[in-house]
């Protein structure tokens, strides 16, 4: 895998692989996950998630297990199974949203979370500080002359003080 050592390992061993290496060694048939997430055990999760005012905890790789295992599934011809996981995950991720979202508000308040998770709410983050300073500077200009030019002239800078700034050619 691009130049990387792994192994030797044995038969049996269990060991932890980056998403990327677990999908090119399992398409080739050298490792065999020794989780795959289910239809059902998603639904248990939603569940949890529901009647939680917190973030449930979620493996760090838990999106792209689902994700990997929809593939294999869609490849394997499968695609029942493969809808239903990705319909509980959307339902799951729903669920999560809002808690996600309120996360955003107070970041220091951050626990695991899967790293596509951690990404939105730091991407909310910096949209809702964007966001913050942009309606700041708008109460700090109120009063001020709004128009300026690519110079940063204002507009009576550049007309003058008359009021008719549409002076005829001449």
């Amino acid at each position: 895998l691009a130049g990387r050592q792994l192994g030797p390992f044995s038969d049996g061993e269990e060991i932890t692989l980056w998403s990327c290496e677990a999908v090119v060694l399992e398409r080739h048939g050298i490792v065999v996950p020794t989780k795959k997430p289910t239809i059902s055990e998603l639904r248990k999760l939603v569940l949890t998630e529901e009647r939680s005012s917190r973030l449930v905890t979620l493996p760090e790789n838990f999106y792209s297990s689902v994700m990997h295992e929809t593939s294999n599934l869609k490849i394997g011809g499968d695609l029942e199974k493969a809808d239903g996981l990705k319909a509980q995950t959307m339902t799951l991720l729903e669920t999560r949203l809002p808690k996600l979202l309120r996360l955003a508000l107070s970041p220091e308040s951050l626990g695991e979370m899967p790293l596509e998770e951690r990404f939105l709410v730091n991407r909310l983050v910096g949209v809702l500080e964007s966001w913050n300073q942009g309606l700041n500077d708008l109460f700090e200009k109120i009063g001020e002359e709004a128009g300026k030019d690519e110079f940063g002239r204002s507009v009576r800078h550049v007309a003058g003080d008359e009021a008719d700034i549409q002076k005829p050619a001449g």
